[in-house]
């Protein structure tokens, strides 16, 4: 499963500095958090979403082999087009679902710890503290 990690970054990045400049507008100093979303991605979404998506990608096979069986090759594809598009929605259901977990368990870890702001690790040359192994812990891992 492919989920764009640039995606992800910015969902993420996008959230917690909103938070973090609503709640530490005049303070001063801002303490830098930083998390890895390929390792959040790879750890907890898609072995999150994976095993939901295989039962029910198999289902689907089942139902459209069923449906399909005595269809004719473009009738055939038009009813793979349909199936292909729940799918695809579904998928996109189950990643949105699991990003809003990845989000919460940022922000209660960032609030936790007094980090004001948490940035992906890539756009972060130096300082910060990494929160990533924090993060899977509150997600259960």
């Amino acid at each position: 499963m492919r989920i764009d990690k640039r995606l992800l970054g910015l969902v993420v990045l996008t959230t917690v500095l909103l938070a973090a400049a609503a709640s530490s507008w005049g303070k001063g100093a801002v303490d830098v958090g930083y998390v890895n979303s390929q390792v959040l991605l790879d750890q907890y979404v898609i072995p999150t979403v994976e095993p939901i998506l295989t039962q029910e990608r198999e289902q689907l096979q089942a139902q459209f082999d069923e449906a399909t069986d005595e269809l004719e090759i473009e009738e055939k594809r038009r009813v793979f087009d349909e199936y292909q598009a729940k799918l695809d929605m579904r998928r996109q259901a189950l990643v949105e679902e699991a990003l809003g977990r990845v989000r919460a368990a940022i922000q209660e870890v960032a609030v936790a710890e007094g980090v004001d702001m948490v940035l992906d690790y890539q756009v972060v040359l130096y300082g910060g503290r990494d929160l990533t192994e924090q993060v899977l812990a509150k997600l259960g891992l």
